[in-house]
């Protein structure tokens, strides 16, 4: 089932909303330029996929996949103005910036919070996307607290490792990114949730590629989807899996629809999978989750 949400507006209205929706990121650009040039990671997977992203070991990132009718980025990060800079990084790598489509891959605040800077393409998810998205910023105080408190958090994690070393990276990039959400948050943040949702496939047609959407079901989070490109040869899991095919969620209660979708994947001639976080795996990974989740 898909459902397309769509709001009749004036002309003259919806020139207003973009330009009121993208002229604060734009203020933000040049900050987030000067931070991304110590942490950005630019990895060009083949000639029609790219990750631009920000981080150390595990990175915040957006991938980009070029096809004949558009761009399709797929997830957002964590910071409307770091996102808002890699999708200005994507357009001049490709050179162009038709971008047709956002896909959030799951719920989660790293992954959807940078939807904003995406809000003039239509954003597709699984139908259980917006409620994850709804539950965790309803309530703007406790949200806005989560991000301020996240600097404390991250700081005295970052202190435990020795300055410059791998993982105070890690949490140094961490706290560059939560620094320019925190720049926004009360001012020119927006919350903008998925327009075009399903509930079991959705299959993009588009032109020299085609994008398998398949719902995974309930694991990392309600609504974790992988998408299937044939003619790459890729797959790519959001969040399910880590390097080794160690699953990102419990297994006390297992979904019988983990098992068939896993049937339907080992079936396809996948040669790289793509995590969430930037890390790019092999099919053997894949093995090893399946293997991992049928115990």
């Amino acid at each position: 089932m898909i459902q397309h949400k769509t709001k009749n507006l004036l002309k003259y209205l919806i020139i207003f909303i973009v330009i009121s929706v993208n002229l604060p990121l734009l203020a933000q650009i040049n900050t987030a330029k000067t931070i991304n040039d110590k942490y950005l990671k630019i990895e060009k997977i083949s000639n029609r996929v790219i990750i631009v992203g920000s981080g150390s070991i595990y990175y915040t990132s957006v991938i980009c996949i070029k096809t004949d009718k558009g761009l399709i980025a797929i997830d957002a990060g964590s910071s409307p103005v770091m996102t808002a800079n890699y999708r200005k990084i994507i357009e001049q790598e490709f050179r162009r910036n038709d971008f047709v489509y956002l896909i959030n891959t799951h719920g989660h605040y790293d992954h959807t919070t940078g939807n904003q800077a995406f809000s003039d393409v239509p954003i597709i998810a699984h139908e259980n996307c917006e409620k994850e998205i709804v539950e965790f910023w309803v309530d703007s105080t406790r949200s806005n607290r989560f991000v301020y408190n996240a600097e404390e958090r991250l700081k005295k994690s970052q202190a435990q490792y020795e300055q410059d070393s791998e993982w105070w990276n890690f949490y140094e990039s961490l706290l560059l990114q939560n620094s320019t959400l925190m720049e926004i948050i009360d001012t020119d943040f927006k919350v903008v949730y998925p327009s075009i949702i399903f509930s079991d496939r959705l299959n993009l047609q588009m032109g020299d590629i085609t994008l398998q959407l398949i719902y995974f079901g309930e694991a990392h989070t309600t609504s974790d989807i992988l998408i299937y490109i044939p003619e790459e040869k890729i797959l790519f899991i959001g969040d399910l899996f880590d390097k080794g095919g160690e699953p990102d969620f419990d297994l006390t209660n297992k979904d019988k629809r983990w098992l068939e979708v896993m049937d339907y994947i080992l079936q396809q001639e996948i040669e790289k999978v793509i995590y969430g976080h930037g890390l790019v795996f092999t099919k053997e990974d894949l093995i090893l989750f399946n293997s991992n989740i049928i115990k």
